[in-house]
């Protein structure tokens, strides 16, 4: 984790000598392939939260670097803060970019379900750990407003320390350039 901190922060350093661009991104909605979790649980789809976005340009005027940090309400409507650093190209004759991004944050990953008084599940307890992912996606822009569509695989992970089955899933956030 610190080698990702520091591969980050010399990026940033080094990248900001470019020029460069600045989004406020504002979180929107996920879709579930599969609708519901293990315990028969609706994921939550309307992912509230905000972040912001830097872009830089090196030589390649399509090429970007982006680095974001955001908070959202997550497929369990609980606090998710992440960082994502990522490759971006730009597609001249189109209004269009597509990227792959690497994310880090906190999850909270629920234990123990209970019944509430309509028979549905809810989580009663868990615990917050990180995680990283990697996400592709394609971004829509129209003047200063973007539309971000990206695609989270499913992985499973299974080991000593986690136990991990995050469902795959598509993510819509919109970003207004500052």
């Amino acid at each position: 984790m610190k080698l990702i901190i520091i591969f980050i922060i010399i990026t940033c350093s080094y990248s900001s000598l470019y020029s460069s661009e600045n989004r406020i991104i504002l979180s929107g909605f996920t879709y579930h392939i599969d609708r519901t979790n293990d315990h028969g649980i609706k994921y939550n789809e309307l992912n509230y939260g905000f972040g912001v976005e830097h872009n830089t340009r090196e030589k390649n005027e399509n090429l970007y670097m982006n680095y974001k940090i955001m908070i959202i309400a997550d497929s369990y409507e609980k606090p998710f803060p992440f960082i994502s650093v990522g490759g971006e190209y730009k597609l001249n004759t189109l209004p269009l970019a597509f990227s792959l991004d690497v994310f880090s944050g906190i999850k909270h990953l629920g234990k123990k379900y209970a019944l509430d008084e309509n028979g549905d599940y809810y989580i009663k307890s868990g615990t917050y750990k990180p995680i990283l992912g990697l996400a592709p996606s394609i971004k829509l822009f129209i003047k200063d407003v973007s539309v971000n569509l990206s695609y989270s695989p499913e992985v499973i992970v299974k080991n000593k320390y986690l136990k991990l089955h995050p469902p795959a899933f598509f993510y819509m956030t919109f970003g207004y350039k500052i």
